[in-house]
């Protein structure tokens, strides 16, 4: 039996075993928030965000845990953001049918990306943000 803690914390272990075009440590967090200077490196944070249990027959279940993937990085030109672009599309396509490690009875369900970056943080802060949101299903 899982949580979206345990879940978001096998996601944590398998950005940290990968290799990227970028390097990164990821960190589980219930309520990211950086300083801009804390953004000069890019950091990327995993946040449990939902679970959700619906009835599939009468003796079974199935759950659904959502875990977000935050990609942030301060920047100083266009040319990063395409960089930041690639590297969130790079593990949105690592995860893609990808079974954690930690969780073997879990099956990917989807990933969706939004906001793809937020405009509004590029103009007030010159923050790269993007938002991964991964979705693992178990049947009990």
């Amino acid at each position: 039996m899982f949580t979206v803690a345990t879940v978001a914390d096998a996601i944590v272990s398998e950005l940290n075993a990968a290799h990227f075009s970028m390097e990164f440590s990821a960190v589980r967090a219930f309520r990211p928030a950086y300083d801009i200077a804390e953004l000069e490196a890019l950091r990327v944070t995993v946040v449990p965000r939902t679970y959700e249990i619906n009835p599939i027959s009468r003796g079974s279940d199935t759950w659904q845990y959502t875990v977000e993937i935050g990609l942030q990085k301060r920047i100083e030109a266009d040319a990063d953001v395409e960089e930041l672009l690639a590297l969130v599309e790079e593990i949105a396509n690592w995860f893609r049918h990808r079974q954690l490690m930690a969780c073997p009875n879990l099956s990917w369900s989807g990933i969706k990306i939004d906001p793809a970056y937020a405009p509004e943080h590029l103009d007030e802060c010159k923050v790269f943000t993007s938002v991964l949101t991964l979705t693992y299903r178990e049947v009990r």
